[in-house]
């Protein structure tokens, strides 16, 4: 565990300093253009404003350590990230509509985009932070559900003190931000924070409570049949390729009824529904990375779409608007 745990007043991440600041405007600015959008006040007089910092950003995800001088009330604005805040020192407080938590040291809260809250953060408080990109970590749970999810990701409020789940947590995040102390560029390789990444958000989906959790612990999708997991891995390794029912079927050496009812129970989704949606998934990871001068056609192609006008509407049924759109946004 990282020693300095152990000294409230210290700072993590202090390799990868990020701003600091005396002027409350500044960091607002920084902040808000950053971070996250939201509005900051201090709370009383203005006698010591320092501001202080440190982290990383990587595959959409933020992580960094933040400490002020003042008492600080912030109000969110509009934000798409999924917010967990760690206290490392000093006492912090959320509250939402629904709950109102208060942190203290070694506890943790967790803020779901969808949800309207304010934070009040005492002077000399240390918090240890993640933001997680919504579509990211909502396209992590689809994965692991192996099906699309029907509302937005909620998640409580609280993390449990105390407990193995936010011990879990708090030891992950002080490894992680140990092997970026410890090994400099190396920790900060894209191998590993790729793998760090996916790690963090399978925990938190493991071990916060969420309105999807007793989906992700059902037996069916923890266990499905042979010829089911095999007809995904097939699907996974051929995403590019044209895939047909007969040809998915006898591959997995199972009759096309037999295949068809297997996803439909296991994955909600008929074979066909199933490769589309994994399709789109990947299209639009790919709009979003694409090489300067790569059309969307190109792109397309590379998937073996046959009906771009066919795919684009399936498309905006899912992220909201056509593959043209992401790749201009991106």
């Amino acid at each position: 565990m990282v020693n300095t745990m152990n000294n409230d007043h210290a700072m993590l991440l202090t390799g990868y300093p990020m701003f600091q600041s005396t002027d409350i405007d500044a960091v607002e600015d920084f902040v808000v253009r950053k971070l996250s959008p939201h509005k900051l006040d201090v709370i009383g007089r203005r006698t010591n404003t320092a501001t202080q910092l440190n982290g990383i950003s990587f595959y959409g995800t933020k992580l960094f350590c933040s400490s002020y001088g003042e008492d600080i009330e912030i109000l969110p604005e509009q934000s798409d990230c999924f917010i967990t805040q760690t206290t490392l020192a000093g006492c912090t407080e959320v509250e939402s509509k629904r709950n109102r938590a208060q942190t203290v040291k070694g506890s943790t809260v967790v803020i779901s985009p969808s949800e309207n809250y304010r934070m009040r953060l005492w002077r000399g408080s240390r918090r240890l932070t993640i933001l997680f990109e919504r579509e990211a970590l909502e396209q992590h749970l689809c994965q692991l559900l192996n099906a699309d999810i029907k509302q937005p990701l909620v998640f409580d409020l609280s993390m449990p003190d105390g407990n193995e789940h936010s011990q879990s947590w708090l030891r992950s995040l002080l490894y992680f931000c140990e092997q970026l102390s410890l090994f400099g560029d190396v920790g900060a390789s894209e191998h590993f924070l790729q793998s760090v990444n996916k790690m963090l958000m399978s925990l938190l989906l493991d071990i916060q409570p969420h309105n999807y959790s007793h989906f992700l612990k059902r037996e069916t999708v923890l266990k499905n049949p042979r010829h089911v997991r095999s007809a995904i891995t097939y699907i996974e390794e051929h995403l590019r390729q044209s895939i047909s029912l007969s040809e998915l079927a006898a591959a997995v050496c199972v009759s096309t009824r037999t295949l068809q009812k297997g996803f439909k129970t296991y994955t909600g989704k008929t074979p066909k529904e199933y490769i589309t949606n994994k399709r789109i998934r990947a299209i639009h990871e790919e709009l979003r990375n694409c090489a300067a001068g790569e059309q969307v056609a190109d792109i397309l192609h590379k998937y073996s779409v046959a009906s771009f006008g066919h795919f684009s509407r399936a498309y905006k049924e899912v992220y909201g608007c056509t593959p043209s759109e992401t790749m201009r946004k991106h």
